[in-house]
């Protein structure tokens, strides 16, 4: 998605050292390696959610003993490659699953994006990594920031829908297949993440799972994105509240159900909301952090538009 693309060059006059660009061909060789040589290894990992209590609804097509083996042997391909970038220190992943992976290769990368923003799998603790897909660049680097703010959260990340709670117009995010599983109960410790977890057929792509899951609530949350219009580049921001997902909201929707959902109360005009939105992704934190955000807006100085039923748009923050 060519919107979601941007200027290695821009950005890292600015903002960051180095992007560091690699076809999904090496993943996949990775992969078949693991599944030819060590299958264990896919076992292992697939004994670990369901003695964790994750829920797997196999079918006769999606999401198949076979498909689940060959996104996990990708997930693992994913961790290995990064430790062999371990020079390198990379920050953050952006995948491209599609349609590389997700129709070429005949499944979806959905386990990168739930597993490596998470502190643990079947092999261990790891180093959380920020991930987003579809090759977002700056939905990556959004996510990163408010990572570094917050300081013990990974950033949540995904696609955006709305939908009317209450008579209000709510937010929700929610990734095409999967997003960090620390959502899944706000918390790093897998004992209770994993029985939150629901594995369902995908809706897209040839064949494979979605990591799903119902967002718990947050007193506060800071959502933002970076975004880039005719030439420059704009942080947009809001704070609110991160709700209890409930059945009905998820049985609600249509297309993505078996998506992992998160839903927001921001105050959202929803017309306000459409005419300014810059990209289909946002990421998000626990905690109302718009103070840090906004400082470090100022250092990159770069524009804050605030989404939350509010139209300034101010280039920098004073304390």
């Amino acid at each position: 998605m060519e919107h979601l693309r941007d200027d290695p060059a821009a950005l890292k006059s600015f903002l960051i050292g180095d992007v560091l660009v690699e076809g999904q061909y090496l993943l996949i060789r990775r992969a078949e390696e693991i599944a030819a040589r060590s299958p264990e290894r896919i076992e292992k990992f697939i004994a670990w959610l369901q003695d964790g209590g994750a829920s797997i609804e196999f079918d006769d097509a999606m999401l198949t003993p076979q498909s689940l083996r060959r996104q996990a042997a990708l997930y693992l391909a994913a961790r290995d490659r990064l430790r062999e970038l371990e020079a390198e220190e990379v920050v953050g992943v952006s995948i491209r699953c599609q349609a590389e992976l997700s129709v070429e290769y005949g499944v979806t990368g959905c386990l990168i994006p739930a597993f490596l923003p998470f502190a643990s799998d079947s092999e261990g603790p790891q180093t959380p990594v920020a991930t987003t897909c579809e090759g977002d660049t700056k939905g990556l680097l959004t996510s990163l920031l408010l990572e570094r703010i917050h300081g013990s959260a990974p950033a949540g990340f995904g696609d955006i829908r709305t939908m009317e709670i209450g008579g209000r117009q709510h937010l929700i995010i929610g990734n095409c297949g999967a997003a960090s599983v620390f959502y899944a109960a706000n918390s790093f410790d897998a004992a209770r993440v994993l029985p939150e977890l629901r594995l369902r057929g995908q809706c897209q792509g040839a064949t494979g799972a979605a990591v799903g899951y119902s967002g718990k609530a947050s007193d506060r949350v800071t959502i933002c994105r970076i975004i880039r219009k005719a030439g420059e580049y704009t942080m947009q921001a809001a704070v609110g509240r991160m709700l209890d997902v409930t059945d009905d909201q998820v049985g609600r929707l249509d297309w993505g159900s078996m998506w992992p959902m998160s839903v927001f109360d921001i105050d959202l005009d929803l017309q306000d909301f459409i005419e300014k939105i810059g990209s289909n992704h946002y990421s998000f934190v626990p905690g109302d952090h718009l103070r840090a955000v906004e400082h470090a807006c100022t250092l990159m100085d770069m524009p804050i538009e605030r989404l939350d039923g509010r139209t300034q748009h101010r280039r920098e923050y004073r304390a």
